[in-house]
């Protein structure tokens, strides 16, 4: 169990990563300052680390992921097949899908209270803390 009562952290934006890796906690306040920053708990290693990446705001905020699944597809499908074409070769649907697997494009949406708007890939979050 990770307690963060003793943080004072309150009114911030909380997201789950789809791996259900990490949870990103963003903004808010900690007692009783507004705060930019974000924090990822790394429920593999219980360690919570703060992001190198800032919100462009302070406080209050919700947060939301997406994880772009279908744009990953087009994307990774395009491509191959475009390559394929132009090297005469066939790739199975199978390995495409393979390759589509490990690549990610979850987005984290943001929103203030004055209803400002900022989005962000979580590999850019969490990137460089691996």
């Amino acid at each position: 169990i990770i307690d963060l009562s003793s943080t004072g952290m309150d009114s911030f934006g909380c997201v789950i990563t789809s791996d259900q890796r990490y949870i990103i906690m963003l903004g808010g306040y900690h007692t009783p300052q507004a705060d930019d920053a974000i924090f990822i708990l790394d429920l593999c290693t219980s360690n919570i680390i703060i992001s190198d990446v800032k919100l462009p705001f302070e406080g209050l905020c919700r947060a939301i992921i997406m994880d772009g699944e279908r744009e990953k597809d087009l994307l990774v499908h395009g491509f191959v097949k475009q390559e394929m074409k132009e090297h005469k070769m066939n790739i199975p649907v199978s390995v495409i899908d393979l390759i589509a697997s490990w690549i990610s494009m979850e987005l984290v949406h943001v929103l203030n209270r004055n209803g400002d708007h900022w989005k962000i890939k979580v590999e850019y979050i969490v990137g460089s803390q691996e």
